[in-house]
């Protein structure tokens, strides 16, 4: 019985051309891996950078609210805590905008005002504090991660060396920190603490 001649070579044809499918297969594979491995390597570098880069800004923003509050405490002789009602003393902690962070709610108890209120605008009630020049801080913003900032103004009014500060929650958006002590201030997880002042060097001053 005879072969056609014709016969192999289609065959021939048809296991090149197989074998040329399977190339190309094993090519894709190997550079889909490839590019899979990389983005392994990149996609939690950037990540990281971004993190980095988020925590800068953070601290800059930490800085700028520092140092509104103490030129305004320079120009008033006394804190950002002037309340709707006109006390002078009935606030405990300002807020920027932004969601505040997880566990604050319930710790405020009501004490609370608008960071813009005080240092953006002089708006804090009924009375308007005398000496203002602001705005002392200019667009208050949220922290990075769309929380708000917190600054602590209650140290100013209890008798010991606990120092004003102001928060960010950071990435995690959990508040963490607190004092250990009246004297230590614990800074936890991931928080961001700027030091309005240092208070146990500030007892000169006319608003202590």
């Amino acid at each position: 019985m005879s072969t056609d001649p014709s016969n192999k070579e289609i065959s021939s044809l048809g296991l090149l051309e197989t074998s040329r499918q399977l190339y190309r297969a094993v090519e894709v594979v190997t550079v889909a891996s490839v590019v899979l491995i990389v983005l392994g390597l990149v996609l939690p570098l950037m990540r990281n950078h971004r993190i980095e880069k988020d925590i800068v800004r953070a601290r800059l923003n930490l800085r700028a609210i520092a140092a509104a509050t103490r030129r305004f405490l320079d120009d008033t002789g006394l804190g950002p805590c002037r309340d709707a009602q006109g006390r002078d003393r009935g606030l405990f902690w300002l807020i920027g905008p932004g969601e505040p962070p997880t566990g604050v709610r319930s710790m405020l108890d009501g004490q609370w005002g608008r960071l813009e209120d005080h240092l953006h605008k002089n708006l804090p009630g009924l009375r308007p504090y005398e000496g203002w020049r602001g705005p002392y801080l200019h667009t208050p913003t949220e922290d990075p991660w769309g929380r708000a900032y917190l600054v602590v103004l209650y140290p100013m009014f209890i008798e010991d060396d606990r120092d004003c500060i102001v928060i960010s929650a950071g990435p995690n958006g959990r508040l963490e920190s607190g004092y250990s002590s009246p004297r230590d201030l614990i800074a936890a997880g991931d928080d961001l603490i700027e030091v309005i002042f240092d208070k146990s060097a500030a007892r000169s001053l006319p608003y202590f």
